[in-house]
Formats: structure tokens, C-alpha cells, sequence
């Protein structure tokens, strides 16, 4: 076996993520020609050139790279390796991804709560496909993703998933659009914000529509659920929402309650590493059961 010496991908690793050897040297107390010294020895031992010189300024070639990407990964585990073993493990950051179509409103009801639940003081989120969301997960690059899709058949190496949560949903919309459409009665035209298609949402709510051969009128497409709630609230259309969002939606956005969706439901999925189950903002988030929402009135859609 080939044992490669850590010391001297550190010392890379610093080069080529502060820029040049002159930062590095300063961050790590070294002299340059030391610094120098170590990374051809890198070189040397890996058998190709990880920087090439461009004028006066260090450029990573093609296996630099490649070997400061997998230098990146190295070093974070080493330092989640430090912290899951430290005796008195803080984990005050949390890493979060959120799907395309989950609910920005919903994401911050579930994850408010955790500053004061648990260790948490720093919640860093990032939005982006699924699937890259996943990719990520798998490169520890982050601690979790919520998503809204169905839950996948597992396969070696992919992240465990929890079924977080059941959302039942609601329409919601502005006082004025209300006054001019006779709701709840009927929903056949009515203008409708609806999600993107390929989106569990989308799929329900059209089968919702389907099964009592409604026909609504698509006024907008949206992936931004936060930019539907404002084209609701400024009257351009009917919003599919959490029914627990509800004092929410009424008292800080001015919409009005229409009815309940019913059979429109959509599951929020947690997906984690085992290895982050002992995160206790994590386990916080897995454990945590929010009161459920009081029994939406039954509705009757023509």
C-alpha cells in the first residue's frame, strides 16, 4: 500500500486554498522554500505537478485539481472526526439543504425552533436539485437535506431518510380575489398558483383536480414557494399551503383561509448519514413532534 504523507497535503492543501505560498506560509509559520520543498516532495510522490506558474502566480493543473478536492474531504473528516469524539462535542453548525419545492415557510417552522432546542448557533442552508442536494449529503458536504420527493429504494452508499412529517394542505388567497369569485363553492377557473410539474405537489394537486374534474386556470408555474405566497398576497391567484401554516399566512401575509385540500398531502423527508444521527440538532429535528394543526372544516368543491 502507498501511504501518503499528510503533512505534505496540508501544506498543499494551504497553498492551494489560500492562493499562494506566500499566505500559506504566514498561516502555518513556515518559511516558503520549506513550504516549497514539501509540496514537490508531494509531487514526487504522487508522480505528476499539482501547480503550474502562470507569471507570477501559482495555477492548479488538472490533478491539482483533483487532488485538492480530495484533499478538502480528507481534512473535513479529520475535523468531524475531532468533534464527534471530543468530550464535550458542541456542534454548534448545522449544514441544511432544502429541495426545489419544499416550503421555505414550513423549513423555518421546522428549524426555528432548534436555536433554542438544541446546541445550535449557526444554521447554514443551501438550495439546490435534489439530487445534487443528495450528492452533497454523500460528500458530507452538508448535515441534511429536506425534500419533499418520495422516498427512493435505498442503494449502498446513499443517505438514510426519515419521514419527517405528513403535510395536509389548504388554499389560500388575498381579500380581494376572494370578493371576486364565488369561493369556496367552486374552484372550476379559478386562477391557481401551482408548483412546477415533476413536483410531488403538483402531482397531487392534480389529482386532486382530476377526481372532481375541475379545471382551474394556471395563472403561474413557480419553484419559489416564498414568490407564490407573494403573488397570492398580491391577489394574482389561489395558493396550495401547510394547513399549520395557516396563523402564518393569515396574520403576517393577509391571506384568507379558502378550504382544506382534501387527500392533498405531501410527505417531508429527512435524509441524513448515520454517522449524523448523533448530531443533537439532528436527533432534535428527528424526535421533534409539533402539536398537530386543529381539524380543518370539511370542504364541498363544485
Amino acid at each position: 500500500m502507498r501511504w501518503l504523507n499528510y503533512h505534505h497535503l496540508l501544506y498543499f492543501w494551504t497553498v492551494a486554498r489560500t492562493g499562494s505560498i506566500a499566505a500559506a506560509s504566514r498561516e502555518l509559520y513556515l518559511s516558503q522554500p520549506a513550504i516549497s520543498t514539501q509540496i514537490k516532495a508531494l509531487e514526487t510522490q504522487l508522480g505528476t505537478a499539482l501547480f503550474e506558474r502562470r507569471g507570477r502566480v501559482l495555477v492548479l493543473t488538472e490533478a491539482g485539481r483533483k487532488a485538492f478536492d480530495y484533499a478538502e474531504q480528507i481534512f473535513r473528516l479529520g475535523q468531524e472526526l475531532c468533534e464527534s469524539l471530543s468530550p464535550t462535542p458542541t456542534q454548534p453548525r448545522l449544514r441544511v439543504g432544502l429541495g426545489p419545492m419544499t416550503s421555505k415557510l414550513l423549513a423555518s417552522h421546522l428549524l426555528g425552533p432548534l436555536y433554542a432546542q438544541s446546541s445550535l448557533q449557526l444554521l447554514e442552508c443551501r438550495e439546490a436539485p435534489t439530487g445534487i442536494l443528495l450528492s452533497m449529503l454523500a460528500a458530507r458536504e452538508l448535515d441534511l437535506v429536506l425534500a419533499d420527493d418520495d422516498p427512493r429504494p435505498p442503494s449502498i452508499g446513499t443517505p438514510e431518510w426519515e419521514l419527517l412529517r405528513k403535510v395536509d394542505f389548504a388554499l389560500f388567497g388575498s381579500p380581494a380575489l376572494l370578493e371576486s369569485f364565488e369561493f369556496p363553492r367552486s374552484l372550476h377557473g379559478a386562477p391557481m398558483l401551482l408548483p412546477t410539474p415533476g413536483s410531488a405537489l403538483r402531482d397531487r394537486l392534480s389529482e386532486f383536480f382530476r377526481a372532481r374534474e375541475v379545471s382551474p386556470k394556471v395563472v403561474a408555474e413557480c419553484e419559489d414557494g416564498a414568490l407564490m405566497v407573494e403573488l397570492a398576497r398580491c391577489g394574482a391567484g389561489l395558493l396550495a399551503a401547510p394547513v399549520e401554516l395557516r396563523a402564518t399566512l393569515q396574520d403576517v401575509h393577509g391571506l384568507r383561509w379558502v378550504g382544506p385540500l382534501d387527500s392533498v398531502q405531501v410527505n417531508v423527508l429527512l435524509h441524513t448519514p448515520r454517522a449524523q444521527r448523533g448530531h443533537p440538532a439532528v436527533e432534535r429535528l428527528i424526535r421533534s413532534t409539533a402539536p398537530a394543526p386543529p381539524p380543518a372544516p370539511r370542504g364541498q368543491w363544485a
